[in-house]
């Protein structure tokens, strides 16, 4: 197997154990919880002191090593969908200057955007219950959604943390 068919597998790995905690009247602070052990620190690399749980602000938020906000996630209850324009206006709302992703999620879709220096760019949109559901191999998944797992490595710790990106 891969790197990346391993990061894939991983990714979908965490997934499958946020879904198999989850119950019908689950919290979206309950859930939340479990988002971070399995995809955060889990298939993401990342370390307890680096993550922000918040009620006020974004619900999660990853710093890098020099203590920037890098990673906005605003979370939603497990049955609540994501589909409602509210809920990314209000992702967006807890953009920082060092923020360089806003993600959205109910535990099960996930959407991430990159923030560029010209706006926006939705990088991630998928429906991880319904990959899991049809219980694909790796080999079976679309091009797409390889493509859009795999650009969660940008939110790996070992390529956030990468000391070249100091260098010029």
């Amino acid at each position: 197997m891969s790197g990346e068919d391993n990061f894939i597998e991983n990714v979908l790995r965490a997934f499958k154990s946020i879904a198999r905690e989850i119950e019908k009247g689950s919290s979206e602070y309950d859930t939340r919880y479990r988002f971070v052990k399995y995809l955060v620190e889990g298939a993401l690399g990342h370390e307890p002191k680096h993550i922000r749980l918040e009620k006020k602000k974004a619900d999660l938020t990853i710093v890098d090593e020099n203590d920037f906000a890098v990673i906005k996630i605003e979370t939603k209850r497990p049955t609540e969908s994501i589909e409602k324009p509210q809920y990314e206006e209000q992702a967006f709302k807890y953009e920082e200057e060092t923020t360089r992703f806003i993600g959205l999620t109910n535990f099960s879709q996930f959407k991430l955007w990159e923030i560029k220096k010209t706006g926006s760019e939705l990088r991630l949109n998928l429906d991880f219950s319904k990959i899991l559901e049809e219980r694909k191999p790796i080999e079976n998944l679309s091009s797409e959604e390889k493509s859009q797992i795999l650009f969660l490595n940008n939110l790996t710790k070992e390529t956030l943390f990468d000391p070249c990106k100091y260098e010029k």
